[in-house]
This record gives C-alpha cells, structure tokens and sequence, in this order.
C-alpha cells in the first residue's frame, strides 16, 4: 500500500519551478489532486493554463514569503502529503576563487534572500505542517547534490553520509563576502540538516521526512520561461570547449523527469521514509553530452566537440538506495541534453 496513494492531496511548493511544474504534471497524470504554494497571483494562473487539462485537479495558493511564520498555514490544511521544492537561487556577481566575491549588489541582500530565506522557509513550512496538516503523512523534500558534494580528488565515491560542510564553513567563516554559488551551496545543507532536526526533536509527529538530491537537472521545461538551470547548461552545452578540458569530470547529470519521478516513488514507497536518498543518473564530462546526442535523432545541429578525447578521472555517485528503495530509472544523457537545447532555442524564439 502507498504511503500516499494516487488518489490522495499533495502541496507542492515552488510549483512554477522548471523541477516543481513537472512534480505537479507528474503527480496529476497519476490520479493525484495537487495543490501549488506559487509566490504571485500570476504565475499561479500560469501554471493553472497549463494544466487545463486535468480540470479541477490542480489548485494553487499565493505564498509570497514562504520564510514569513504562517505562511503555509491555509496550504497545508487538508493535504495528505507535502513535496517541498522551494528555495531561492541567485548567483549574481563575479567572485574571486572559492572566498571573496565582487559584488554586483548588496552581498547582503544576497545572503538574507538565498541564505536565511531558504532556511527559514524550511521551519516555516514545517511549523505549519505540525499545526495544520493533519493528514500529513509524508514530506518528501528536495535537497541539492550540492548539499553533498564536498570536494574530494576525483575518483572519490559519494554516498548519503557525505554532507558539503566545505562550503557551509566558507559561509560560516566570510556570511555575505562568501562567493554567492556557495551561499547556495550552503543554503542546500543547512536547510535539509535543519529538516532533519526539525524531526529528531519531534519524535512524535504522525508523518515521516524523505530527502532527495538531484545534481544538474537537464530535460525540457514546461513552463515560457527560461530558468536558470536550463539556462546555465544550454550555455555550457554551446561552449567552445578546449579539447584538455571537454573530456574532464563536469559533475553528476539527471533528467528533471525522472527527478520528479522520484518525488512521486519518494511519496509512495513505505520504507523510503526516513531516508536521505541520492540520485544521479551518473557523472559525465561535456564531451559525453556530445557523444550521447548525436546518438539520438534530432532536427536541430549539435555540437560535436572534440571526438575521441581522452576522458579524465571521475567522481561517483552511489545510487543504490535509489534503485533499492525507489526503483528509480533513468532516462539517457543524449534524449535529455538534447530536449534542454531544444526547450531552450524554442522559447528563445518566442516573441
């Protein structure tokens, strides 16, 4: 028996997020009724347009500062499982190696609105699943490899107790000076280690705590606008890449649709509950994506980089209690790199 069958209430906060849309899809082609935490009036009815045809299915709400206490209050009320996608992303500025950045704008805006924000928004939520949801039964939250990825000399392997303490002590250490990609970072691990104590220190609630953490997400987006993923990685993707640095480890990969079909195993399977989860279709290096797409068929010009480079060392992601605990799947590098250029040049061309 599910934890949460199709046929139940799931929140979804950051619903009009490029990894948040497809929760919601996903969720809705399996028989659930979704409600969306969205941060304006507009983008809810975005969404809502969207998803026309599943009807009356798909509700939204209007939080517009999710770190604010009471926020979530009316969004929890009724609903029987709680995705958290929501965090604030913003790599404004340039910085200088791994420490000091050279601010575009007020690092300390940046600091409050990445840091603090999403930390906040994580107690704020789950205050208002004690008080309100009482038919919780799970919340199912996503983390960020970012939040595991500390860095190691390649060839490490990286598994559930790995935790990215280097860049929470560069946060620690400089607050709003810290280069802002590790605010981020930063803002990742506290917030699920937060979460985590938020349930040690209640062990009585009635519902349990999965996390997730999905690395770069590629993959087509639902929504007009572009995101910031899709963004970078379309960039990355068209870079003219050295041949000594297109076959060196880049980072782990997955498709958005399989990270939002995690969320959907994470909220069904029984004995996921409790679990920190990783999930990574692999690691890869740029000339991998360029390999893998001219495998599959496309009606757009690819990249080709540099055929037959020597590949370097890589790093590992330890997936197994992904297939163990979820059987996740995953899709191929080529049909998801190709889908997020594809995504990206179709909306660019939009007028």
């Amino acid at each position: 028996m599910p934890v949460i069958p199709a046929s139940a209430r799931v929140l979804v906060t950051g619903a009009t997020g490029f990894l948040g849309s497809w929760i919601v899809q996903t969720l809705l082609r399996q028989g659930y009724w979704v409600r969306g935490a969205v941060r304006s009036q507009e983008k809810g009815e975005q969404l809502s347009q969207a998803l026309q045809p599943f009807g009356n299915r798909f509700q939204y709400v209007v939080v517009g500062r999710m770190q604010a206490a009471g926020a979530f209050d009316q969004a929890v009320t009724d609903m029987d499982g709680v995705v958290h996608t929501a965090a604030v992303v913003d790599f404004r500025g340039t910085y200088d190696g791994d420490k000091l950045i050279i601010a575009c704008r007020s690092q300390l805006t940046l600091f409050e609105d990445v840091f603090m924000t999403t930390i906040e928004g994580v107690m704020s939520l789950f205050n208002s699943i004690r008080r309100y949801g009482r038919n919780v039964r799970r919340v199912v939250m996503t983390s960020s490899f970012d939040a595991v990825m500390e860095p190691h000399p390649l060839g490490y392997t990286y598994n559930e107790l790995d935790w990215n303490n280097y860049s929470l002590n560069l946060v620690e250490q400089y607050r709003e000076k810290a280069a802002s990609h590790h605010i981020y970072f930063a803002a990742k691990t506290v917030s699920e280690r937060v979460a985590w104590d938020f349930m040690r220190n209640n062990m009585a609630l009635p519902w349990d705590l999965v996390t997730l953490t999905p690395p770069f997400m590629f993959g087509p987006m639902l929504l007009d606008t572009v995101n910031y993923t899709s963004n970078f990685l379309y960039g990355q993707i068209l870079k003219n890449w050295p041949p000594n640095q297109v076959g060196q480890f880049a980072g782990f990969w997955i498709d958005v649709r399989d990270v939002a079909c995690a969320h959907l195993l994470a909220l069904q399977k029984e004995k996921a509950g409790g679990e920190r989860v990783l999930i990574a279709a692999g690691a890869f290096a740029w000339q991998d994506v360029y390999d893998s797409m001219h495998a599959v068929q496309s009606t757009i010009p690819m990249p080709r980089g540099s055929p037959g480079v020597k590949r370097g060392a890589m790093n590992i992601a330890d997936t197994s209690k992904a297939t163990r605990l979820l059987g996740l799947t995953y899709r191929a590098l080529g049909e998801a790199a190709r889908d997020t250029i594809i995504s990206v040049k179709v909306r660019q061309a939009q007028p």
